[in-house]
């Protein structure tokens, strides 16, 4: 099987069978064709795409692909538990609607049920996806002739790369931040950070980093002053993730403007003793959906 993402101007490739990685590589691609992590042209995507497994006799079976969470929203929503199964979707859209300002033209909506509750009420995990730039994704695959079996959004498949009952990942790319908060399992909070495009730190190669030291510390600020019911505890972990997460300094400063623990990744499977487990977290987030499932 073959994981795949696209994280600022590259395409991150995967490659696996079972819980063994077989390969790992990074494909450049034009920063026309794709901004912020969202494709612009699928055409011109979908070619490279097509082309890489093709030079590289990769399977196009099977394929996974991660979806950046930019523009995305989650929220637990609170859903009468004598509902008939039929019945919760709709529920769930119109409470969407009303709380997170959900439009079906605009965006996409998915649910779960999570097991918390009471006997009136059941817990809804509820997610909201941009529609246009999934369906751009979509279009490049199609081009590409993946067949995909899954598209998951990168603040999904980096929890499950986490593992942990609370934590707050950051995913820190040249050109974007996501910031994922996890309460229970489950994430409760998801902030995305569009920053410059990469090829405009070319003479400011500390600006990126700059930057991320600056939104963590807001983001997290701003999860407690609206969950001053349950904030996150002093000692919830951070992780790091992403190209940037390969500069080991960076954990120290983030520690630092944090005030909070430093964690490594330690996935529940082996990884070669030379991957680069923060370059390519997303795509392993993407194979353990296939090992766990």
């Amino acid at each position: 099987m073959i994981a795949l993402s696209i994280e600022g101007d590259s395409l991150r490739m995967l490659s696996f069978s079972g819980r063994q990685i077989r390969s790992w590589e990074s494909i450049p691609l034009s920063p026309y064709h794709v901004r912020g992590g969202f494709v612009s042209n699928p055409e011109a995507v979908g070619q490279v795409i097509g082309e890489a497994l093709a030079e590289r006799g990769l399977m196009r079976e099977r394929a996974l692909f991660a979806f950046p969470s930019i523009g995305s929203a989650c929220s637990i929503l609170n859903v009468p538990n004598k509902l008939r199964r039929s019945q919760f979707g709709g529920v769930i859209s119109r409470e969407a609607r009303r709380v997170m300002s959900f439009s079906a033209e605009a965006s996409y909506l998915y649910w779960q049920l999570l097991p918390q509750g009471s006997f009136e009420e059941r817990k809804a995990w509820v997610l909201t996806v941009p529609r246009e730039p999934l369906l751009k994704l979509m279009k490049a695959c199609h081009l590409a002739k993946l067949k995909l079996r899954a598209i998951d959004l990168t603040a999904v498949a980096l929890s499950r790369v986490v593992g942990q009952k609370e934590a707050i990942i950051v995913h820190c790319e040249p050109n974007r931040l996501e910031t994922v908060i996890l309460v229970d399992w489950v994430p409760r909070f998801i902030r995305s950070t569009l920053l410059r495009e990469s090829e405009e730190f070319a003479t400011e190669l500390e600006e990126p980093t700059a930057e991320v030291l600056r939104q963590i510390p807001y983001t997290i600020s701003y999860y407690n002053d609206t969950h001053r019911d349950a904030p996150l505890d002093p000692e919830v972990p951070v992780y790091l993730t992403g190209s940037l997460a390969l500069d080991i300094e960076l954990a120290e400063k983030v520690s630092a403007v944090t005030e909070r623990p430093m964690a490594e990744l330690e996935p529940p499977l082996s990884c070669p003793p030379d991957f680069p487990l923060p370059l390519y977290a997303v795509n392993l987030g993407l194979m353990l959906k296939t090992v766990r499932g």
